[in-house]
């Protein structure tokens, strides 16, 4: 999925320590909103994050010589575990800013 930042998000990246990767893991495996936004939520995350550990300790038995490929599925492992409950606001196809949930998002009730 290609996707473009806005000079606010990525000013919001750098002051909240997250990463250009994690934006990547948040896109691929977060949950959208109705209000153009992505989550990652922490269930996701965990178990993104255990499937990668399986894998990192699945290639060190097999392929004792792929270090590369292990640093880059830390890389991401650490990236998924800084996104974990963070919120990206799209417009226009682009990521707009990036904010750490804190609260539950409401739910509409349409019963009313």
């Amino acid at each position: 999925m290609v996707y473009e930042m806005t000079l606010h998000a990525l000013k919001r990246l750098q002051q909240r320590g997250k990463s250009a990767e994690g934006v990547k893991m948040i896109l691929r495996y977060g949950e959208a909103r109705e209000d153009n936004a992505r989550i990652l939520l922490g269930k996701t995350a965990k178990r993104e994050i255990s499937r990668r550990r399986a894998w990192v300790e699945r290639i060190k038995r097999t392929r004792p010589r792929a270090g590369r490929l292990i640093r880059r599925l830390n890389r991401r492992i650490a990236a998924l575990d800084k996104m974990r409950n963070c919120v990206l606001v799209f417009r226009n196809g682009k990521v707009i800013t990036v904010y750490n949930r804190t609260r539950r998002f409401r739910r509409r009730r349409f019963w009313r």
